[in-house]
């Protein structure tokens, strides 16, 4: 956990010693803690204790350590030992970056490089999600690494790196044959949806680029990636999308809003401007209870984006 690689040496040499034994919280081994902190001296020495036959007698260590140290006169590691949250050495060292012993782990091939932990994350999709890029290309060298593995919120790999901005993993996902661009998750939101709601302009450019990408498909509450940048205002998204012919500027959600509703009750005056220099806006659609959006502008906004959004509905109704 420390590591103390000359502690560890000294430690290993006792025959008393299980370099397996989990501690009584997390359930790690010394294996997850060493990969989870980075410590490549460390995991070299406990990756020398995998049993050279996994599929042989030395793999059933895992099962019955006792028996197995007393009949083989060995000790083992496994590599794929998860802790109490199902996570496995692979798994934290990718979380967080650990490029060095993510090569260690992955150049054993009894290495479960696509176990999930208890809420269906891979060490894929976790890679994604933090722009670990030198991790993600060490994982998608593996054939056994499902690039479109779905967590327990329906999110795969490529709606994680959207979400977290990483342009390098978004990349790298899409230059996959089998990845699939436009996956929705439990919420019905797509990647371009996650992107164009954080705000990630050079994400939006690429997953637009694909030709399969809808840029205004819906989620599930019928909020288009134009609604949610809009909302957000995401100036730079919102120029993205309103330069697609498909995307409909006056969609509107389950609530009865459009993406000029959002951006007058949000006070995204700079997003209003944008949309009301479209033609095709139209400024008086009611939402729920029959508001326009500037009666959303003059109870929501502050004073200068009220005027600014009031100011820009005018001079639309008088051209």
């Amino acid at each position: 956990m420390c590591g103390q690689e000359g502690v560890t040496k000294l430690l290993l040499e006792r025959q008393t010693v299980n370099p397996d034994k989990p501690d009584g919280y997390f359930h790690r081994t010394a294996l997850s803690w060493a990969a989870g902190k980075g410590h490549e001296g460390i995991v070299r020495l406990l990756l020398g204790r995998v049993s050279t036959k996994p599929d042989g007698p030395d793999a059933w260590w895992g099962k019955m350590p006792q028996v197995m140290d007393t009949v083989r006169g060995k000790r083992h590691v496994n590599p794929n030992r998860p802790d109490k949250y199902r996570q496995t050495p692979i798994f934290l060292a990718a979380t967080d970056g650990h490029q060095g012993v993510v090569e260690l782990l992955l150049d054993r091939k009894d290495v479960k490089a696509d176990a999930a932990d208890g809420y269906g994350c891979t060490p894929l999709l976790c890679a994604s999600g933090k722009g670990h890029e030198e991790v993600v290309k060490l994982l998608l060298e593996r054939e056994d690494v499902r690039v479109d593995m779905v967590d327990k919120n329906g999110q795969t790999p490529l709606m994680s790196a959207t979400e977290g901005g990483s342009k390098g993993v978004v990349g790298l996902l899409l230059g996959r044959k089998d990845i699939n661009p436009s996956a929705h998750g439990n919420a019905g939101q797509t990647p371009l949806s996650l992107a164009s709601q954080m705000g990630h302009d050079g994400v939006v450019k690429l997953l637009l680029s694909r030709e399969e990408v809808n840029p205004d498909t819906p989620d599930n509450r019928k909020r288009t990636p134009l609604s949610w940048a809009a909302g957000s205002g995401h100036n730079g998204v919102v120029k993205l999308l309103l330069g697609k012919e498909e995307v409909n500027p006056n969609m509107l959600d389950i609530s009865g809003l459009t993406p000029l509703t959002w951006a007058a009750r949000r006070g995204r005056d700079g997003v209003a401007k944008l949309l009301l220099e479209r033609e095709d806006v139209n400024p008086d659609i009611p939402a729920r209870g029959g508001r326009p959006p500037l009666s959303w502008a003059a109870e929501h906004s502050d004073g200068h984006d009220q005027i600014m959004i009031e100011q820009s509905i005018r001079d639309l109704v008088r051209r």
